[in-house]
């Protein structure tokens, strides 16, 4: 799907029934979230420190995500438990994913095959462990804020 039509099919998607997909990887490397089924954290919201002194970013995306009036944000330790976890609990009209190369083409694959559309936000580096999707002295809660708004429903956006 192209921008023209990515940014068509979403405007008519409200926040509220698009999904917020986060990877696991941008949390601290001590983090002690338990895992359920699927492969979802479930934050503690502890905001340990990560090895490069900065704070788990998740529970501040989590807020934002809920201001902007995202309802369904998830935290996924891998791309494989999304399908099933979608025909479990509703497949969403949309969703905007965070993730490394890797998983952001197996995910697309995915998506399309349940035929959601899908706002991809690649991280900066792969790895596993304590990644970023923005750049050294960008303000990452004004970055999410305007990843998350960067398609916005018709009824939201301005004449």
């Amino acid at each position: 799907m192209n921008e023209q039509e990515l940014q068509k099919t979403l405007s008519a998607i409200p926040y509220s029934r698009r999904t917020v997909l986060l990877p696991q990887c941008l949390r601290s490397n001590t983090c002690k979230a338990p895992r359920a089924k699927y492969g979802i954290l479930e934050c503690q919201e502890c905001r340990q420190l990560r090895n490069d002194g900065t704070v788990c970013p998740i529970p501040d995306m989590v807020s934002i995500a809920k201001e902007v009036g995202y309802r369904d944000i998830f935290i996924f330790t891998g791309g494989s438990g999304i399908v099933p976890f979608f025909k479990e609990h509703g497949i969403p009209e949309a969703v905007i994913a965070v993730a490394c190369e890797i998983e952001i083409r197996e995910g697309v694959k995915q998506m399309d095959s349940i035929g959601v559309p899908c706002q991809i936000i690649y991280l900066l580096q792969d790895g596993c462990a304590e990644t970023w999707f923005v750049k050294e002295g960008e303000d990452p809660a004004e970055c999410w804020r305007k990843i998350l708004t960067r398609y916005p429903p018709a009824d939201e956006q301005q004449d």
